[in-house]
């Protein structure tokens, strides 16, 4: 795993780098005691396995649960887990903005509780690692993670496939695909299949991505779209 590790305290960042630096399956650590830097690293598509983020920041305008959420926008799939010396103060903000939690620890770090988390990342990442999809296009077989995947768009007998990075077409069924998809993805139209980790929000007769694109909902899907979609972000918390 590679791990960033985000406090504005450069004692704590030196005390998980140690405790960090034994467990095998780490292969990188960075160190951040500026969330610009973050940002700024993770903007040239590189990215993290896992990143502790810790609370409370000096600088007033810098606050980590909103970085966090930030993050999940650019990365769903990297698992963030809080930290603070406050727990009584921040035990309830951690849910306040959409992130892919991971957990919460409170410093002083106990190694044992590090650990579970640690297990925790790797079986979540692993999970993420098998759900991919298998696409045939060009004369090449590419797989594809859930995570990556924005949203799929059916026109002219093509399957428009768009993610993160790209967007490439397919001779297949919407309806095949929908089948593969995992529970994240809703369908809002007969030409259009969601991740919903991808929603911004949703009005009746359009759906608006945290890109800024927006993608039609039929009268017929919308009601079951917005429930699922609630039911989705209720999981998340």
């Amino acid at each position: 795993m590679r791990v960033a590790v985000c406090d504005d305290e450069r004692i704590f960042l030196e005390q998980m780098q140690e405790l960090l630096k034994d467990i095998s399956d780490i292969v990188q650590i960075d160190c951040y005691d500026n969330l610009n830097d973050l940002e700024t690293y993770l903007k040239t598509d590189q990215k993290y396995d896992m990143i502790f983020m810790d609370i409370e920041w000096k600088h007033p305008m810098e606050n980590g649960t909103h970085y966090a959420s930030k993050i999940n926008e650019m990365y769903p799939d990297i698992q963030i887990v809080f930290v603070t010396a406050y727990n009584d103060r921040f035990s309830e903000a951690i849910f306040w903005e959409k992130v892919n939690l991971c957990g919460y620890l409170v410093k002083p770090v106990k190694y044992d509780n590090l650990m579970i988390l640690i297990k925790r990342a790797r079986e979540n990442i692993k999970k993420q690692k098998n759900e991919k999809l298998v696409v045939q296009y060009k004369g090449v077989t590419e797989t594809i993670p859930f995570s990556s995947i924005v949203y799929l768009e059916s026109s002219a007998h093509q399957v428009f496939i768009s993610t993160i990075a790209d967007r490439i077409s397919v001779y297949k069924k919407l309806d095949d695909y929908e089948k593969e998809l995992s529970h994240s993805f809703v369908r809002i139209h007969k030409s259009f299949l969601v991740n919903m980790d991808y929603i911004k929000r949703i009005d009746r007769g359009e759906l608006t991505l945290k890109d800024g694109v927006v993608l039609p909902v039929s009268k017929g899907k919308y009601q079951a779209t917005k429930d699922k979609f609630f039911r989705f972000m209720g999981e998340q918390l």
